[in-house]
């Protein structure tokens, strides 16, 4: 077997890269060289490894940035740590394969990692399973929501019954959805963003989540299979909408708003609840809605009321790869060493 490095700012490797994704047959949206470009942090520092068996057949895949640490240890030489990509990332890889390939591909990353001046490692996982034979510390950071897509019938049982009420409360002021998928013309695309936007400068988000218009526009054209945008109406106004990420068999709420005049219609609530039907009729077997802001939160608990037996562990993985050099950062940043509150620790406030 064989490990190849890949530079995703490069056209040659974004190539190779694209075929060893499409090889898996596994249409993640979080795996898109355009995704990280994006919705990411773009281009410049991203990486990927690609397993290779002696066909040449792809078998593991994992995108990744490499950064440069910036402290001096006067060592006249820099080091590295490795970040996965945003969202659910890590090793993407067929249900079947064995757990030898998954042991030689980490074995494969940690060489490369000891002969590179790599430091650490710090990956959030894609919740497909794809924590097996880490090498690293692997870390329940926090719940998210899993829900699983049922019929409809089981599906309105499993609701809070909060969620039931808001409902119908929605359907009584006669609000309607739609759901846009492979036909997302500029139209809806300027309703989404026009909600979006609204609820970016609502929640005073930081800059880097107000998102494009033309890039995400960009990004659907080049992907129609892998979104859906759903908006739901009061008459002929747009007033609640999501962006929906699709793979191969899950749904991921990823974008979306509402207008805070309609708050008191529960235009959100019919969104999700019609989405439910959608995914369950289309073959998708979860809805990931992820999770709040902190362990148990608002936006958790809101979540979690649409599947309240689907919570999950959301983890992540942390790797020291070389200790000496990991402990003199974390003195150079005055960060103690035995807090595992932040990884790595020495980036704590920087």
């Amino acid at each position: 077997m064989k490990l190849s490095l890949y530079n995703l700012n490069q056209t040659e490797d974004v190539h190779s890269y694209n075929k060893a994704l499409d090889a898996l047959e596994d249409a993640h949206p979080f795996y898109k060289v355009s995704f990280l470009d994006i919705f990411y942090d773009g281009l410049q520092k991203a990486k990927a490894f690609v397993l290779y068996n002696e066909s040449q057949h792809p078998l593991v895949v994992m995108p990744f940035y490499l950064r440069e640490i910036p402290f001096d240890l006067n060592k006249h030489q820099p080091y590295f740590d490795i970040i996965s990509t945003w969202g659910y990332s890590g090793p993407l890889y067929n249900v079947s394969t064995s757990k030898e390939i998954l042991k030689r591909f980490w074995n494969l990353v940690d060489k490369w990692y000891s002969e590179n001046n790599i430091v650490s490692e710090f990956i959030r996982f894609n919740n497909h399973e794809n924590i097996l034979e880490y090498t690293g510390q692997i870390k329940p950071t926090m719940q998210i929501v899993k829900g699983e897509l049922l019929p409809e019938e089981i599906l309105w049982n499993n609701y809070n019954r909060k969620v039931r009420k808001n409902v119908n409360r929605a359907v009584r002021e006669q609000l309607t959805t739609k759901i846009f998928f492979k036909d997302i013309d500029k139209q809806v695309m300027d309703d989404f963003h026009r909600i979006f936007f609204h609820t970016m400068e609502r929640t005073d988000a930081k800059s880097q989540y107000y998102n494009d218009k033309e890039k995400l526009f960009a990004f659907i054209k080049d992907f129609p299979q892998n979104v859906a945008i759903v908006l739901t109406y009061l008459e002929n106004t747009a007033i609640s909408s999501e962006m929906v990420l699709l793979s191969s068999d899950s749904m991921f709420s990823f974008l979306g708003g509402t207008l805070s005049d309609y708050f008191d219609l529960r235009p959100n609530e019919i969104l999700k609840h019609n989405m439910n039907k959608w995914g369950f009729q289309n073959g998708f077997k979860h809805y990931i809605l992820g999770g709040g802001l902190g362990q148990d939160d608002g936006i958790f608990k809101y979540k979690v009321s649409f599947f309240p037996n689907d919570a999950k562990p959301f983890f992540t993985g942390r790797k020291i790869v070389n200790q000496d050099i990991y402990n003199q950062f974390c003195e150079k940043t005055n960060q103690n060493l035995q807090s595992d509150e932040f990884f790595p620790m020495y980036r704590k406030h920087h």
